[in-house]
């Protein structure tokens, strides 16, 4: 399993694929254009004053989330796990019509999403499979996972159901 740090890597990577280059990050970050610190932590250089290579924190990897519009998270998921779970999910032997269609659309729309909200999502769809099917619990539901989102700090709870 990868580290936080390459992981952070790697996605900076993906970064500077998708914006063009690191003088583009910075300019989106509010820096000079010429601002090394992306350059560095990617080329993993080796710190002065540290002698390790050069990476990056917590905080900077949510100041290029918010910046550059990414999901909370998204810069410590490794994509390469992401499409594993994916590839896992497609090769089930389903019923290739309306269930495989929900599963890719549920993978689609959970990829992106950060751990914390993953997680949520999957108890809340462990507690559908249990209950029958009815319109108010669907509700229900998106609600409390509307509540998580915009709150993390408070356990998901769904009606009077158990904390998830």
């Amino acid at each position: 399993m990868k580290t936080v740090e390459e992981v952070r890597r790697e996605r900076l990577l993906e970064l500077k694929k998708e914006f063009g280059s690191f003088s583009a990050i910075n300019e989106k970050l509010g820096r000079i254009a010429t601002d090394s610190t992306l350059s560095q932590i990617a080329n993993g250089s080796i710190g002065s004053k540290t002698k390790k290579p050069k990476t990056m924190g917590s905080d900077q990897a949510r100041a290029l989330e918010n910046a550059l519009n990414k999901t909370r998270g998204w810069m410590d998921t490794d994509p390469e796990l992401l499409r594993a779970a994916t590839n896992v999910v497609m090769t089930l032997p389903l019923d290739r019509d309306p269930l495989e269609r929900a599963l890719a659309a549920l993978i689609a729309a959970a990829i992106p999403l950060p751990p914390t909200e993953r997680k949520a999502l999957s108890e809340a769809l462990k507690l559908l499979g249990e209950v029958p099917d009815s319109d108010e619990l669907r509700q229900r539901v998106l609600a409390a996972l509307r509540r998580e989102s915009q709150n993390n700090t408070e356990p998901l709870r769904v009606g009077n159901g158990p904390r998830i």
